[in-house]
């Protein structure tokens, strides 16, 4: 920049951190006003260090909160991180899947977190995959059969209680030929969640698919 004496900038260059760090173990609960981190070192050395300490144990405490509060709301239903499209970037999507996982979620979506942390991953279809074929019902047949194994569909496509009929009809085919693979859930993404999963149930119930289970995908704001 062009702002700094020679000498300064070269003694930066040997600057090296020599202080020591106290913090309390991650995923411990803890209070408003209440030291979580404390670094002890002589102030050049700490001042190097404290933008970025910050910036990460705000971010991620921020989303471990509020993941704890979705578990509790869940009340032992299984959560599932989706968050990295909407995530302030690419560093942001994997340490808020890592401090989901900290916070109580079962699984995330970002499949680079799961790799780096020893997360367990979980996914589902994409709209555009039911919008690429002729037919919603060729496209849930096609990445039912892909799969291989039990797997999720969405099917808020078009007609979020149409396709449930769809997928119950194919859950049903697919017992009758004892194939490889079925529908573990159906996912929703869109609309009045609630009362669409009510109707969902009855229409899956009433067909016999009582083990298939629904799957609820929300946006919720990165707010303390």
């Amino acid at each position: 920049m062009g702002i700094f004496p020679a000498a300064f900038l070269k003694y930066l260059a040997t600057v090296h951190f020599t202080g020591s760090v106290h913090a309390m173990a991650e995923g411990t609960p803890f209070f408003a006003n209440e030291p979580i981190l404390r670094v002890t070192a002589p102030i050049i050395e700490a001042q190097f260090v404290e933008s970025r300490i910050i910036n990460l144990l705000h971010f991620q405490s921020l989303i471990a909160s509020k993941a704890v509060r979705c578990v509790m709301a869940a009340g032992g239903r299984r959560l599932v991180d989706f968050g990295m499209r909407r995530a302030h970037g690419a560093e942001a999507a994997i340490l808020a899947a890592r401090a989901s996982f900290l916070g109580g979620f079962d699984a995330t979506a970002t499949v680079l977190a799961g790799h780096r942390f020893g997360i367990p991953l979980s996914g589902t279809m994409a709209h555009s995959f039911i919008q690429a074929h002729d037919s919603e019902e060729q496209a849930l047949r096609n990445f039912i059969t892909v799969q291989g194994r039990r797997t999720s569909v969405l099917i808020d496509t078009y007609d979020t209680e149409r396709a449930a009929q769809r997928v119950a009809t194919l859950v049903a085919a697919l017992r009758q030929t004892r194939s490889a693979g079925g529908v573990q859930s159906v996912r929703i993404d869109s609309g009045d969640l609630g009362a669409q999963a009510e109707r969902v149930r009855r229409i899956l119930d009433a067909q016999g698919c009582e083990d298939v289970e629904i799957m609820l995908s929300a946006v919720w704001m990165s707010t303390p």
